[in-house]
This record gives C-alpha cells, structure tokens and sequence, in this order.
C-alpha cells in the first residue's frame, strides 16, 4: 500500500527543493520531446530577446469556455453514475474559479510543428507571416521553475489539453480513480479497525490509465502523473481539436501573486480591447529545439535574419536540435 499522499502538497512549488530537479523527475507524457509555440514576429522578438514566455489568465483566453466545458464533462459524469455529491463538488470548483478565488495563468502550445489551422490563427499582422518556437517541454518546465523564485506557494501542471472525443476522457478517468480513491480508504480503515494485516502488494487487476497530465510533487522535487480537478484547466471542445495543444498551469496565490508584481513579473497588455493579466516569466534559452517560419515567407532573407536575431540574442542555432526550418505547407497568403 502507498504512502498517504498529502493532497495540500501536490502541485505546490517548493524552491528550497528545486535545485535537485532534473529531466528524470518529470514524467514521459508525451512520444516527442518538443512542443511548439505559435506566435507573430514581435512575439517571437519578445521571446528570443528576453527569454521569458507570457502566461496568460485563464478567462481571457480565446476559448469563451474555458474551465466551464470541464465542469460540464465532471458533472456529467457524476449524474450519470447518480453521485450528486460529486456533481455537486464540481459545479462548486467551477464556481470558486469564477470568483477568482484562485488565480489561473496558461501558456499555450501545440504538438504539431506545421499545422495550417496554427498558422492561420497566428499569422495576422500585415504580411501575414509568423512563426513558432520548439522548446523541450521538460527542461522548459525545469527552466521556468527555478529562474522564477516568485513562484514559491503556487501549484504547477502540465499535459495535453482533453477535447472530450469519446468517453474516455479526463472527466471519466479521474472520477473513476477518485472512486478507487474511496474504496482504497475503506478498506484501510477497516483493516486497521479489524487490525488485519494489509497487503504491501498492488493488485495485479487494477487497470492503470496514463493521464497525460502531471503535477509537481511538494515534498520531493519530483513531477506525477495525478488524478485531480486540475483536469478542469486542460479540457476543451472537439471543435478545437486541431491545435493538439499542450499546456503548462500556473495556479498563483495571492502572497505569490503580489511578488511577482513587485518584481515585473505580473503585468497587465492591451489586446482587443481589452487590459489582459499576464505573469512574463523567465526560462532557460538551452530548452529551445528549433524555430519554424511560417508557408507565407518567400525570401531566404527572412531565415538568415532569424539566424543573425538570434545571436544577438546570444541564443545558439548550433544547438537547435530541430533547427531553423520553412513551413512545407504550399500555400502564398
């Protein structure tokens, strides 16, 4: 039998412990080492020059559903299963995220390096072009943690974004474990009130399903892959499927919220209309893979200005796993 797991501790960041982390610590959730970050020519500038990468709150996203499609999904899942307790929970947690209680940053990327769909959505500016940023994901997250001491007291997760396609998603998969959950904790009490030795052996039956989504370990400087209603940050609908997006989540305490506001790190842009909260948080430029021009560029210029941009910005190309590479995408605008 595990260790009683501390559910205060998962996910919350511990900077005293995270000069031990490595790669090895963080869990396998992905076939490829690289996920990609769409973005317009003076994203990319932002980027490179200040290596740092903007997270933005999750209600301002471009998805007017966010944190509401989750809830809907649990919900359901809770209904249909007649737990209303558990629908209950849920609807409660929606709401909590609502009022603000608790304070959401995302940073946005896509598993697929040239995807029409991507470009068309990041390619706006007057010529049309963009480009994206391959990082690996995990020394990415390493990164981002330790160049950020703000973060102390704040809960940290990653993994793919769920569209909900079939009924074995995030929603299914965590109420089910959190029904083991229960029926673990039962039988532990009544072993201990029968005084029954418990078995140190996991059953051999028990169906274990990977979730692609992890969370950093409080007590160790360690990432797991746990079931939790973090899933609601990381559950979209089908019809944004084609972004095949991955996601790093950032939930911020207050204490932790006003730090990074004394130190530049919690900001406020202009976009459509709108004062957008963001945290600009600092990473490692080593994590970099590569960097993609988008299918509108028609000049070699473009990729040896690139190339110059980036060793002023004193980020090497030589280690660029992936290089510097033209969309294959046959299309002029």
């Amino acid at each position: 039998m595990e260790d009683v797991v501390d559910l205060n501790k998962i996910g919350v960041i511990d900077n005293a412990l995270l000069n031990n982390i490595s790669s090895k610590m963080i869990p396998d959730v992905l076939t490829q080492p690289s996920i990609y970050h769409y973005t317009s020519i003076n994203g990319l500038k932002g980027i490179l020059e200040n290596k740092r990468l903007w997270f933005t709150h999750i209600d301002y996203m471009n998805d007017r559903d966010e944190v509401i499609v989750g809830a809907e999904q649990l919900r359901e899942v809770g209904i249909k299963n007649c737990v209303e307790d558990y629908a209950d929970i849920i609807e409660a947690e929606a709401e909590q995220i609502k009022r603000q209680e608790h304070k959401v940053f995302v940073c946005c990327f896509s598993l697929k390096r040239d995807e029409l769909s991507m470009w068309n959505y990041y390619t706006k500016d007057v010529h049309n072009q963009g480009f994206n940023i391959g990082f690996d994901y995990k020394n990415l997250i390493i990164g981002i943690l330790q160049n950020n001491p703000e973060l102390h007291g704040c809960s940290f997760s990653f993994g793919k974004v769920d569209y909900c396609i079939g009924e074995e998603n995030y929603a299914s998969q965590t109420y089910n474990q959190s029904i083991k959950n229960v029926s673990k904790a039962l039988e532990l009490l009544s072993s201990i009130i029968l005084e029954e030795r418990i078995s140190e052996q996991e059953d051999a039956n028990d169906e274990k399903i990977e979730v692609p989504v992890a969370k950093y370990y409080g007590n160790e400087p360690i990432f797991r892959q746990v079931y939790s209603l973090d899933c609601l940050y990381l559950m979209k609908r089908p019809c944004f499927s084609t972004e095949a997006e991955f996601r790093i989540v950032i939930k911020v305490s207050n204490d932790a919220l006003t730090l990074l506001k004394q130190n530049n790190k919690y900001k406020y842009r202009v976009s459509n209309g709108l004062l957008i909260p963001y945290l600009d948080l600092s990473f490692a430029p080593s994590c970099i893979t590569g960097l993609t021009l988008s299918p509108t560029f028609n000049s070699d210029l473009a990729e040896r200005s690139i190339k110059d941009y980036c060793l002023y910005c004193d980020v090497c190309t030589e280690d660029f796993s992936e290089g510097i590479a033209k969309s294959k995408i046959p299309v002029r605008f």
